[in-house]
């Protein structure tokens, strides 16, 4: 399961696993591994796409039962569904 601390994380770096790797403490380097850190930019990218209207909705089910089997945790998946918005305002400001 996705935790709030991985999230937490993953969020201070806005999912930039090269500023991880640069200016993460050793403490929250250990705290999320490369797989979670992948899959949360998979689930990012994935939702992403949902929201914009661009899944069927077979794909946007499947996302959403992955989602909610990889996080029991309401404020870790908070973090997520804020960055996914985000991605989504940063979107529409560039187009």
């Amino acid at each position: 399961m996705i935790s709030r601390a991985q999230m937490e994380v993953y969020a201070k770096y806005d999912g930039d696993v090269d500023a991880r790797a640069t200016f993460a403490r050793s403490a929250e380097r250990g705290l999320i591994s490369e797989a979670v850190w992948r899959q949360v930019d998979r689930f990012r990218e994935d939702l992403g796409r949902v929201r914009a209207g661009l899944a069927t909705p077979e794909y946007a089910a499947r996302v959403e039962r992955e989602v909610a089997a990889a996080f029991s945790d309401p404020v870790a998946l908070s973090i997520l569904a804020r960055l996914v918005d985000a991605d989504g305002t940063r979107t529409r400001a560039a187009g």
